[in-house]
């Protein structure tokens, strides 16, 4: 019985017991399989790295994630830069770069119509015409005819008189350097309203307490002179902003009066010479963005406030007729 017990314990043994050719124990093949499979790799980086490519990204694991405001390749050629350079520090431009808040940006045409552009806008073609209003800020008027019976300021003078003037130019010839030369052509109206006044101031008789009685009518007047001038115009550029300018040409002024009773309408014509000089302040530089949109829907190139002195005085017809003073108006050329 014991020999037989000591015989299966023998060969229980003998397996873990087994030795090499060189007298050294032999391990299973699927232990020293596992043992080969757990020990470390070694690579070209190092016994025990896990290769470049891992290491690069076990590093990225790492880090917190990044700003949402950095795009996506500029965030990751800072992490590479980062992993390869891991002491260095951003550049002194990339550091002002991120400290600065990030601005919507308008496009050129905003720029220029607010003012903060370099660029200038360019308005193509040549210019060849001009037009315009004038107003007669401060005038003195003086009419007079053969059959008046009463002077034109004693019916007139009293109440305001608008004048106003539209005129059309020509320019055959235009210089921003040496001037232009202008065919103009102007019409006009102004209105005149008043009352009627006795040639004659009667007495009262004794029985209504004596005295005068008074001067004036119930009769309403209305006065029209219609000015058409034609004449030469020259105004001189190259002053830049301001331009001096002088104009001359024949008149022919027609009129027509009205009243509101069975009293005759009068109406004629009279000729004279018609002169004017002045000077046309440029105001493209006010607003950049008015300019331009002047030129984009009307074709306009430059436009003035223009200031002048003008006489108009007739020298045949029925009616004899001086008007001067200062007027004022806008000029626009295309």
């Amino acid at each position: 019985m014991m020999t037989l017990v000591a015989l299966i314990a023998a060969m229980a043994i003998a397996p873990a017991r087994a030795e090499t050719t060189d007298g050294k124990p032999l391990s299973p093949y699927l232990d020293q399989l596992k043992r080969e499979i757990e020990a470390p790799k070694k690579s070209e980086y190092g016994e025990g790295s896990a290769g470049y490519s891992q290491k690069i990204q076990d590093q990225l694991k790492s880090r917190p994630p990044a700003d949402s405001s950095e795009n996506y390749s500029r965030n990751l050629k800072r992490q590479l830069d980062e992993a390869e350079n891991p002491g260095s520090t951003p550049s002194y431009t990339e550091s002002v770069r991120r400290g600065l808040e990030p601005k919507a940006e308008g496009g050129a045409i905003q720029a220029v119509q607010e003012n903060r552009s370099e660029l200038h806008p360019k308005f193509k073609g040549e210019i060849h015409h001009a037009a315009g209003v004038r107003y007669g800020a401060s005038l003195t008027r003086a009419f007079s005819a053969e059959t008046q019976l009463r002077d034109f300021d004693s019916i007139y003078g009293a109440n305001y008189a608008p004048d106003v003037t539209l005129f059309y130019e020509y320019q055959p010839f235009h210089s921003e350097w040496y001037g232009n030369i202008g065919l103009m052509v102007s019409g006009g109206v102004g209105f005149y309203h008043g009352t009627g006044v006795f040639q004659f101031q009667l007495n009262k008789p004794s029985q209504m307490g004596g005295g005068q009685f008074n001067s004036s009518s119930a009769t309403q007047f209305q006065f029209l002179s219609l000015p058409l001038m034609v004449g030469v115009n020259y105004r001189f550029n190259l002053l830049r902003y301001l331009r001096p300018f002088v104009m001359a040409g024949p008149a022919l002024i027609g009129y027509l009066e009205l009243r509101n009773d069975d009293g005759p309408t009068h109406y004629g014509e009279s000729r004279g010479l018609f002169l004017s000089g002045g000077v046309s302040i440029l105001l493209d530089w006010i607003s950049r963005g008015s300019s331009w949109d002047l030129y984009a829907e009307h074709k306009i190139k430059h436009y003035y406030l223009t200031v002048d002195y003008s006489r108009l005085s007739t020298f045949s017809g029925d009616l004899s007729a001086t008007v001067s003073g200062v007027n004022a108006g806008l000029t626009f050329e295309f």
